[in-house]
């Protein structure tokens, strides 16, 4: 199937993402680079008119998706020598995860490597930006912090 037919428009900060946000009333999506939207594009399962580019704004440090068990993914957005430092307290943990948790006794840190737990993208900014970027997405929040790191894991839990 063919998508719909839709605007591409490149955001060049955070005001101007807000800005074209807004300015698509409803029927803009926030894309980073990634592919997922695609597959339901075609299937006419998602259809936005308008898709806002945010993956080349100077502010952000990187940017990830995290579906499936790709939280693991987080540190390929960040320098060598950074690491994220997730606070799993910060956001709501959907209860389907809970439950697979649960009954089938696995453990938090295979949880969190195999499923997202929730979290659909991160998005790495200078501190600075926070409030700006909590007001691009209803629903976004802050979960973490880039730390420095030696070695060792990149993604703290």
């Amino acid at each position: 199937m063919i998508p719909a037919a839709f605007e591409y428009e490149r955001a060049t900060s955070v005001d101007d993402a807000i800005a074209k946000l807004r300015a698509a009333g409803g029927t803009g999506k926030l894309i980073a680079g990634g592919h997922s939207l695609v597959p339901l594009m075609k299937l006419r399962l998602s259809q936005p008119a308008v898709l806002i580019d945010i993956a080349h704004i100077p502010d952000f440090a990187g940017v990830c998706e995290v579906d499936g068990g790709r939280i693991a993914n987080v540190p390929r957005m960040l320098p060598d020598g950074l690491a994220a430092r997730l606070d799993t307290d910060s956001w709501p943990i959907p209860p389907i995860f809970t439950q697979i948790q649960e009954d089938g006794g696995i453990r938090r840190d295979e949880m969190y490597r195999v499923f997202n737990m929730g979290l659909g993208m991160v998005l790495a900014c200078d501190s600075s930006c926070v409030p700006e970027v909590l007001g691009l997405v209803t629903g976004a929040m802050e979960v973490g912090e880039v730390t420095v790191v030696a070695a060792g894991e990149r993604v703290m839990l």
